[in-house]
């Protein structure tokens, strides 16, 4: 089974330096030669969304706002047709982190995980400011809030099922992996995604 994990949290808070430590080297950027809003970064197992390399802002955020939908339907033609390449989708950051792409996913029997990363109020300020980063407070706040409330949907529900002739719970897979993000470096927030997926 195909598994994505979509990786969200805060401006700043290490999203893509943490994928591109899972992303490693001898990957390659895809753009699809008809359309420019399909990118994609392939290095087998693993496909990422948008291009990495390319300078401070990689990942997903180098697709455009309404490129969801060309991208999408080019993995589902190319990357589902070769499960024997390609085990495991990331996307990164806020692009694809909608109900529509979980749908999409899920409507596909894909297995869909999020790992949200966070920090402190006074390391995401130093963070900020070590980048040169100077965006506007209440966006930033949307931004927190908008991965928070993604990140909720892969939580379990409150109560498990369970049959009611057997009174047997049914296990439940976990799908979100919190990470707080102050102590570790990106190498290590890497592994922890890695193993969560199973990959």
């Amino acid at each position: 089974m195909h598994t994505a994990i979509f990786v969200v949290g805060p401006p700043g808070v290490g999203k893509t330096s943490a994928v591109r430590e899972i992303l490693g080297e001898g990957f390659v950027n895809f753009t699809h030669p008809e359309t420019k809003k399909v990118k994609w970064c392939l290095n087998a197992p693993w496909v990422f969304a948008g291009h990495y390399g390319v300078g401070t802002f990689d990942g997903a955020d180098t697709v455009p706002n309404d490129g969801w939908v060309p991208c999408m339907e080019w993995w589902e033609k190319e990357i589902m047709a070769r499960p024997e390449l390609y085990s495991h989708t990331l996307f990164d950051g806020d692009r694809f982190s909608h109900a529509n792409c979980q749908k999409f996913l899920e409507d596909r029997g894909v297995r869909v995980l999020c790992a949200h990363l966070t920090a402190s109020d006074e390391v995401m300020v130093a963070r900020r400011a070590e980048r040169g980063s100077n965006q506007n407070a209440v966006w930033l706040k949307g931004r927190v809030s908008k991965a928070r409330n993604f990140a909720n949907r892969f939580l379990p529900p409150e109560t498990a099922l369970f049959d009611m002739f057997s009174d047997v719970e049914e296990e439940v897979e976990n799908r979100l992996l919190d990470i707080t993000v102050e102590d570790v470096t990106p190498a290590e927030v890497a592994e922890k995604i890695k193993e969560f997926v199973g990959c």
